[in-house]
């Protein structure tokens, strides 16, 4: 389930300060080191590009706790990772509009991330390059970020 929350006020230039709960790490077991702690970048959603200034990322990290951006908002999640098989709850977005005039591609973009990352039930990696499978087969194409 994907909880909102909203927030009210904007930092410097008009971007939304970050909530620091959203960057803290919490705990789980069964990580490979080679997904875990590492900025992920979403390159593509089921075959199709990411909006390029407006990527989303992704941080599994070792305790349990993943986050990033949609591409504009702020997201946490608790997962759980045995093997090849992925479990993604709880995530919690901010909810600021994205850009002036706001702009309805990243909102999509963003939806449909988080729609195939809770969905998500199977990972997979070689190298720089990690993949996300759900089970309406929604694959979500990421890069290892730099």
């Amino acid at each position: 389930m994907l909880r909102l929350l909203t927030i009210f006020s904007l930092g410097a230039g008009g971007c939304p300060a970050l909530l620091s709960a959203l960057a803290l790490a919490a705990c789980s077991t069964g990580v490979t080191r080679s997904v875990s702690g590492e900025m992920w970048v979403l390159m593509e959603i089921s075959g199709s590009p990411t909006i390029e200034e407006h990527r989303p990322t992704l941080v599994l990290a070792p305790d349990g706790q993943a986050y990033g951006g949609g591409g504009c908002n702020a997201f946490s999640a608790t997962y759980d990772l045995q093997g090849d098989r992925l479990t993604v709850r709880d995530t919690e977005m901010t909810v600021i509009a994205c850009g002036r005039p706001a702009r309805q591609d990243i909102h999509t973009q963003e939806g449909r991330y988080l729609s195939a990352l809770e969905g998500a039930t199977r990972v997979s990696n070689s190298g720089d390059s990690m993949t996300l499978l759900s089970e309406d087969g929604t694959t979500l194409q990421f890069r290892r970020g730099r």
